[in-house]
């Protein structure tokens, strides 16, 4: 556990990039960081997208802002559509669901234009889920973002939701 630790912290300061000196002065007990990661292939309605993620950020994290990627592809959205997450990201977990949790930014469209995002991905693995219960992601963009405070008032939306049929999430917890 203690070399998988170290190597999460060595690559979350390489993510960090600038950050990175302030957290290695703090030393490795010091950098201790919640977050989940995972991806694969989610079945919708419309369907088979594939999505690959990882969102992190510090337990104490002294104003360091979340790290993290988000791509989600869509093949069968009008003709192709692939989603890249393009700036900071924002990281927390989800009230009253402790496998869930919220990734929300920026996205590059298609390599085009910017939108909005919100992510959520719920781990159904673990003793507490019931058996056989498929991990789980929802994604928003743009218009279709179903919370005002988020969603673009103009432009284009997207939305997709499904479970993963092959791949996995997990949850990294005070590593």
């Amino acid at each position: 556990m203690g070399r998988l630790a170290f190597a999460g912290v060595t690559a979350l300061g390489a993510v960090l990039g600038g950050h990175r000196g302030a957290a290695a002065r703090q030393g490795a007990e010091a950098c201790r960081f919640v977050g989940v990661t995972g991806g694969g292939v989610v079945r919708t309605p419309a369907g088979d997208a594939t999505l690959v993620l990882f969102a992190s950020r510090f337990v104490d994290g002294g104003g360091i802002p979340a790290e993290g990627k988000v791509r989600w592809l869509d093949p069968a959205f009008e003709g192709g559509m692939s989603l890249e997450s393009s700036g900071p990201v924002i990281y927390e977990t989800v009230a009253d669901d402790e496998r869930s949790r919220e990734v929300r930014g920026i996205a590059t469209v298609n390599g085009e234009f910017v939108a909005p995002f919100v992510l959520v991905v719920t781990d159904n693995s673990g003793e507490e889920a019931a058996a056989l219960t498929p991990d789980r992601c929802r994604i928003q963009v743009g218009t279709l973002i179903d919370n005002p405070a988020a969603a673009a008032t103009e432009g284009w939306g997207y939305a997709g939701e499904g479970d993963l049929v092959g791949g996995d999430l997990l949850l990294l917890t005070d590593t």
